[in-house]
């Protein structure tokens, strides 16, 4: 019967499996010519038409079969899977939609869901969709990577161990999700396990850029620069466009203090891909290191588009910089101590602007912020805050009032020692009346990612605890402030006394000079108007820059740099020397 449209199409499938694409689509157009409403045949037809590489009529087919037939479900399937190769990913995730709503049950349209809405940016949607594919395969590898990754892009980084770790249980051998996981174990602080499993998605697949990239980064947080710039500089081989790759090697490039060659690399970034935060976010730290302050504050506003750091959803305006004209504004801390210390003191400025000012800051700092001018009313990060108008982050003001290098507000002190009880301390200083009283701190908080370079140790503060007339008393906190007593350094030690900043301002009042380390304590002492001298290690925080022995911020600070990476012995000498001719 050769109207019989049926065994044209059967005809047709059965050339197809053998591999007779030409016989195979001559037979289905003659069934489709018998019979034009035959979805069936349309989408057998796409089938064979796709394979020969005939995307878009394979498409146009696909699109008659489900025209026909609107509850056709693999045709809804096959029709998402050509958008979706044909980068039509809205009208993919349609489809698939469809696929979902016909065939709640079916795992791949909804796997396959999550991936073109990860592709379109709707990270919720895709995570909605990955966990309903969970719900049908617990155990399914690509869904819990898809899953992992969007949590990993968006700084749920503890959701997306668990989701990687569980992509790596059920199947090992997965380049990507070792490199996320990677990324991810970095993130949490986990370098160990981050450097393994870049080296693992690098033995895996020794092509997958991102892998290299990962580990560039990895090393560098370990300290091997070398190993990481080169690492990096392989994942740029293998894919010249991959802007991480770029602003990983920057960081790299930055910390082995070649600095023309990290902006290149970030504005590079920056050119492949425009929107990067972190590339742009990095570039400022750069600018702002070598005193680029104009562009500098711009690219410093990008921190809030990192998932780290997420802007604070509040209903209301961010400040301009007009007149509050009886408004009241919120200034809130948004990263260490030391940076609010350092950005508080813009309050007095903003209380120019004719408002009320209300403080949100960390509660060690919260009784010295009380005294610094231009403050109404200081609030504890956590607790509930009053009614306000407007708001800005303390470190958009210099952004808000146009900070240049010669422009810096810096009026010390702009903090004062709160009126408290700090009999104890001053008993303990004043027991050395008559002497150059010197407070020292040689280590910062261990957990920053700078630490192993910006810190010291405290042996190398002999040389001034052995000096006639000088007495050095311990202002440090923290794990590091047990390495006293078991120290030859002569020094009081202050720090069980010091339980808030305002004890710590108290004391640094009563010194002659603070030696610090780039802690928060230097802030303290510059905000106080006391001498400070900083101790820098070769590549410094931005807010040092570079060469400079002075700084705009702090006009009673000297710095004492490295000149050399790690060099602590020869920046002392230059210490003693100078504490010779103080």
């Amino acid at each position: 019967d050769c109207n019989n449209a049926e065994a044209w199409l059967m005809l047709g499938a059965v050339n197809g499996e053998f591999g007779n694409v030409d016989v195979a689509t001559t037979c289905i157009r003659r069934a489709i010519t018998l019979d034009s409403q035959y979805p069936e045949a349309y989408l057998s037809l796409a089938t064979v038409l796709l394979a020969q590489g005939m995307t878009e009529e394979a498409r146009t087919n696909c699109q008659q079969a489900v025209d026909q037939d609107a509850d056709y479900a693999e045709a809804w399937l096959m029709l998402a899977r050509i958008n979706q190769r044909l980068a039509h990913l809205d009208e993919a995730a349609r489809c698939y939609r469809r696929v979902a709503m016909l065939w709640p049950g079916a795992y791949e349209a909804h796997y396959e869901l999550g991936l073109t809405l990860r592709g379109l940016g709707k990270f919720k949607e895709a995570s909605d969709s990955y966990l309903t594919a969970l719900s049908i395969k617990p155990d399914d590898a690509p869904a819990h990577a898809g899953l992992g990754e969007i949590c990993l892009l968006k700084g749920d980084y503890a959701r997306a161990a668990d989701h990687l770790e569980k992509s790596v249980a059920a199947e090992a051998g997965r380049a990507e999700t070792h490199s996320n996981l990677g990324l991810t174990y970095w993130r949490l602080g986990r370098v160990q396990q981050a450097l393994d499993n870049c080296q693992t998605a690098i033995r895996l697949n020794p092509e997958l850029a991102e892998a290299y990239s990962n580990q560039g980064l990895v090393l560098n947080a370990l300290g091997r620069v070398e190993e990481a710039s080169a690492s990096c500089r392989q994942a740029i081989r293998l894919n010249p466009f991959l802007d991480g790759a770029y602003v990983n090697l920057g960081m790299a490039c930055h910390d082995l203090a070649h600095y023309e060659e990290a902006r290149e690399a970030y504005e590079k970034a920056t050119r492949i891909n425009p929107a990067n935060p972190d590339a742009h976010w990095n570039l400022s730290l750069l600018l702002l290191l070598q005193g680029e302050f104009e562009r500098g504050w711009e690219e410093y506003e990008w921190r809030w588009r990192r998932p780290a750091t997420p802007p604070r959803p509040f209903r209301q305006a961010l400040w301009d910089g007009s007149a509050l004209a009886g408004r009241t504004i919120l200034l809130h801390a948004e990263q260490g101590l030391g940076d609010t210390l350092q950005f508080v003191r813009y309050a007095q400025h903003v209380k120019a602007r004719g408002g009320r000012v209300i403080v949100e800051c960390q509660a060690p700092l919260a009784t010295l912020v009380s005294t610094c001018d231009g403050v109404d009313e200081v609030v504890v990060q956590g607790s509930p805050l009053p009614a306000f108008d407007v708001h800005a982050p303390l470190l958009s003001l210099p952004l808000i009032f146009h900070t240049q290098i010669n422009s810096v507000p810096n009026q010390t002190p702009y903090l004062n020692v709160p009126a408290r009880d700090h009999a104890q301390i001053e008993a303990a200083i004043a027991a050395h009346n008559g002497q150059f009283k010197v407070g020292i701190v040689w280590a910062g908080r261990p957990t920053h990612p700078n630490d192993r370079n910006r810190s010291c140790e405290l042996a190398l503060f002999v040389a001034l605890s052995a000096r006639p007339g000088v007495a050095l008393f311990s202002l440090q906190k923290g794990e590091r402030c047990a390495e006293l007593a078991a120290s030859v350094v002569a020094a009081t030690d202050l720090g069980g006394m010091l339980n808030d900043f305002s004890d710590t301002a108290a004391a640094i009042a009563r010194l002659d000079l603070v030696i610090t380390v780039d802690t928060s304590v230097a802030h303290l002492a510059g905000a106080l108007g006391k001498p400070a001298w900083v101790l820098l290690p070769s590549v410094p925080d931005w807010r040092w820059m570079l060469t400079r022995e002075d700084t705009p911020w702090y006009p009673n600070m000297r710095l004492f740099r490295q000149h050399q990476a790690g060099d602590w012995p020869t920046v002392f000498e230059r210490v003693a020397a100078a504490l010779e001719n103080h």
